[in-house]
């Protein structure tokens, strides 16, 4: 479009083979194929300053892959990897970095992605048949923010003193794509668990470029999860034992890095 704006179209088709369930002899799953078109612009709104890149896109999964959870009427937990006959996903992109200093950099981005399953497999039993079409979830968030700054805040003969933080946030998502299990020979569909949004803050404090003996030095001070924040990244529900498990990020972590380099 000019020499600092490029736009784009791409189509891609991708191929996962199929395979089989470890805790099932003979369960087997097909393989999954996956068509994607996406339109996007990348431009250098000013050369050296603003650069802004955005897209919008969507897939087409025949035979999607997905995880599942089933407890049976014995209690017992399994998980298995299924076919989704067909699912559909749309959403766009768009990232921008700024430079509003020689030695600060901003980046943010921000993804949303939107559609489900239109054909899932059909719950078979004895004298009941569930359709599952509208109840099976897909697991990635509806939208995702990161916000990223890089800044050199000093400058002296013997070393450059930088801070780096990073923000990132998501929206409400699901453990897996359908809790099932039976019952008299019947299937039943349990309640979906639902992850929490999250906001993870990420920071860092650091030295480098100092000269010693034969070699330099850099250290930093880090945090990861700097706030603490309780945020679940799976869960099992045990369906009639009334319980809900559920796994954890991990907590607030700090530490030191110093590295020599000769």
């Amino acid at each position: 479009m000019s020499d600092s704006t490029n736009a784009f179209v791409r189509w891609a088709r991708g191929y996962r083979s199929g395979g089989f369930n470890g805790e099932v002899f003979g369960d087997s799953f097909d393989e999954e194929t996956i068509d994607m078109w996406e339109v996007g612009v990348k431009s250098d709104v000013i050369p050296a300053v603003l650069r802004v890149n955005a897209s919008l896109f969507t897939y087409t999964y025949d035979d999607q892959q997905v995880s599942q959870i089933v407890v049976d009427e014995n209690l017992q937990t399994s998980s298995f990897i299924g076919n989704a006959g067909k699912s559909e996903r749309w959403g766009a992109e768009v990232e921008a970095q700024w430079l509003p200093l020689d030695d600060l950099m901003v980046a943010v981005s921000y993804a949303h992605m939107d559609g489900d399953f239109d054909d899932y497999a059909t719950l078979e039993g004895a004298t009941t048949t569930i359709n599952a079409d509208d109840l099976a979830k897909r697991g990635s968030p509806d939208n995702q923010v990161s916000v990223i700054t890089d800044w050199v805040f000093a400058r002296t003969d013997w070393a450059e003193f930088l801070a780096h933080v990073e923000v990132f946030w998501q929206s409400q998502s699901y453990a897996a794509a359908l809790w099932t299990g039976t019952y008299s020979n019947e299937p039943v569909v349990f309640d979906q668990i639902k992850l929490d949004e999250r906001t993870i803050v990420n920071a860092r404090l650091g030295i480098e470029n100092v000269e010693l003996g034969s070699g330099t030095l850099r250290a930093s001070l880090w945090a990861r999860n700097a706030f603490d924040q309780d945020y679940p990244t799976f869960g099992v529900n045990f369906a009639s034992l009334g319980l809900i498990t559920e796994q954890y990020g991990e907590e607030a972590t700090f530490g030191l890095d110093i590295t020599y380099e000769f």
